[in-house]
């Protein structure tokens, strides 16, 4: 955690200095709407992902090391260019500040945040929320994971980067890639 100053406390060698997705190429705010129908066709896809809530708040959380370094490296490895939206800033927030073992402080939390407003941001809208909805019972998911792959079909993005659906899940052309994904081979060799 920083200090007061807001610099890292000595000895953290392993803390950045700055967020450890502050060195991801900065790009413009996507202002992209939906065509006519709720689930109309998207842009086409981009090699951007989209990128949800989890691996941001593993990013900076030290409760977990091994996932918080796998979390780093996946945001590193998507550093051409990631997706979010106001929902994973806002959820990042408040999980980081409310629910970590050691929250950070608001004004800590809220430099991470502009920095991932520097990435693309999809900007949610009234179509956004009546495609979540409609998406949500179609794909059997909660509102709030539909409006994640909204968002990410809307920004072209043809991956979601996410911990919390089900790895291969393919939902209006987005794939889930869970990043802490392991298959029997891979965890029987750690």
């Amino acid at each position: 955690m920083r200090d007061s100053s807001g610099s890292w406390p000595e000895g953290h060698d392993s803390l950045p200095h700055r967020p450890p997705f502050a060195g991801i190429r900065p790009t413009s705010v996507v202002a992209l709407s939906r065509p006519s129908g709720a689930l109309g066709s998207p842009p086409s896809p981009s090699s951007d992902p989209f990128v949800d809530t989890s691996v941001w708040v593993y990013a900076v959380d030290e409760a977990d090391l091994e996932k918080q370094a796998h979390a780093k490296r996946t945001l590193s490895a998507a550093a051409g260019g990631i997706v979010v939206s106001p929902q994973v800033m806002g959820e990042f927030y408040v999980t980081v500040t409310r629910k970590l073992a050691t929250p950070l402080p608001p004004d800590t939390a809220l430099d991470f945040v502009r920095d991932m407003m520097r990435q693309s941001v999809v900007r949610l809208d009234s179509k956004l929320v009546e495609a979540a909805i409609v998406g949500a019972a179609a794909w059997r998911v909660s509102y709030w994971d539909a409006l994640l792959v909204v968002a990410a079909r809307t920004a072209g993005a043809d991956r979601l980067i996410s911990e919390d659906l089900q790895e291969g899940l393919v939902m209006d052309g987005v794939t889930v890639v869970n990043p802490f994904h392991t298959t029997d081979t891979e965890a029987g060799t750690r």
